[in-house]
C-alpha cells in the first residue's frame, strides 16, 4: 500500500506541474494531443494509469487512425444520397456530400490535433481516404460507369465511363489533399491563434463551409425569378442550409476560443472568402463538366 500512495503521490505532483504548464498561453507544448489550458483538463490527459507513459506512440497511431476512420466514415456517408430517390437526395446533400460537410470534417480532424503541420496532413489525408472510398463504392456498387447494351446505339455493353470515372478520382483527390490541408490547418490554428489572427482565420473558415451554397444562390438564376419550382427548391434548400450550417459551426468554433473575438475582423475576412471562394467553386464546376 505504501508504494502504490508513493506511486499516486508522484503522480499528482506531475499533474499539478502539468497544470501550471498548461494554464499559460506560453511556448509550452503540452504532452498530449490537445493542448488543454486547466488543470482539470490535464489530470483527464495524465491520469494515474501508468500505460499514459507512452503517449506519445499512441499519438502516432491517433495520427493515422484519425484520417482513416473520418475519412472511410466520410467516404461511405457521401454515398447516401446516391442510395436516394432523385428528388430526396438534394436534401440529404448537406449533410453528407457538400462543401460543408467536407470541409468541416477535415476542420474537425485539424481542430484534434496540436501542431500545425500534422493538422495539414490530417485534414488532406482524410479527405483524400474520402474521395477514395466514395468512387470504390461507385467503380464496384452502383457501377454508373457502365452502360447497358440497351441503352447504346449498338447494342453492345460499354465502360466508357471508367474514364470519366479515373479523371474524376484524379481531380478531387488533388482537391482533397489542397482543401482538406486548408482546412485541416484552419481547425488546427483557429483554436490556438490570438485574438486578432484567430479572427481573420474564423472569417476565412466561414467563407469556405458557405462558398458552395452561396455560388449556387448565385448561379442557379431561375431561383430568384419565381415561381419556384421542384429543381429551384432543390437548389434553395440545401445552399440555404450549407449557409446556417457553416455558419453555426463557426459560431461553435468561437465559443470554444478563450481569447476574444473581433468581430469586425472576423465580417471582413468571412465577405472577402466568401467572394473568394464563389469564384472558386465557379471553376471547380467548369472543370468538372469537361471531365
Amino acid at each position: 500500500m505504501a508504494g502504490v500512495g508513493a506511486f499516486a503521490v508522484r503522480r499528482l505532483e506531475k499533474v499539478v506541474a502539468a497544470g501550471r504548464q498548461l494554464g499559460d498561453d506560453g511556448p509550452h507544448e503540452p504532452p498530449g494531443l490537445l493542448r488543454f489550458r486547466d488543470p482539470l483538463r490535464a489530470c483527464l490527459a495524465m491520469s494515474c494509469c501508468p500505460c499514459m507513459d507512452k503517449l506519445p506512440s499512441q499519438l502516432h497511431a491517433w495520427g493515422i487512425v484519425l484520417p482513416a476512420a473520418l475519412g472511410a466514415g466520410l467516404g461511405l456517408a457521401a454515398y447516401i444520397p446516391d442510395m436516394l430517390e432523385e428528388s430526396a437526395a438534394p436534401y440529404a446533400t448537406p449533410f453528407f456530400s457538400s462543401g460543408f460537410a467536407w470541409g468541416f470534417i477535415a476542420l474537425l480532424a485539424g481542430y484534434m490535433t496540436r501542431r500545425q503541420k500534422i493538422s495539414i496532413t490530417v485534414g488532406g489525408a482524410t479527405l483524400a481516404i474520402a474521395v477514395i472510398t466514395y468512387y470504390c463504392l461507385i467503380l464496384f456498387v452502383s457501377q454508373r460507369w457502365y452502360i447497358n447494351p440497351s441503352d447504346t446505339e449498338d447494342g453492345l455493353a460499354s465502360s466508357a465511363g471508367l474514364l470519366s470515372v479515373g479523371r474524376s478520382i484524379g481531380f478531387w483527390v488533388v482537391g482533397a489533399i489542397i482543401g482538406g490541408g486548408i482546412m485541416g490547418w484552419l481547425g488546427c490554428a483557429t483554436r490556438h491563434a490570438p485574438a486578432w489572427q484567430g479572427s481573420v482565420l474564423l472569417g476565412v473558415t466561414l467563407g469556405l463551409l458557405t462558398g458552395e451554397g452561396v455560388f449556387t444562390l448565385i448561379y442557379v438564376r431561375s431561383i430568384w425569378l419565381g415561381p419556384l419550382d421542384a429543381f429551384d427548391l432543390s437548389k434553395l434548400v440545401p445552399s440555404l442550409a450549407q449557409i446556417v450550417f457553416g455558419l453555426g459551426a463557426v459560431a461553435f468554433m468561437a465559443s470554444l476560443r478563450k481569447q476574444p473575438i473581433a468581430r469586425l475582423a472576423v465580417s471582413a475576412a468571412g465577405t472577402a472568402s466568401v467572394v473568394a471562394n464563389v469564384l472558386l467553386w465557379y471553376a471547380v464546376l467548369s472543370i468538372r463538366i469537361n471531365l
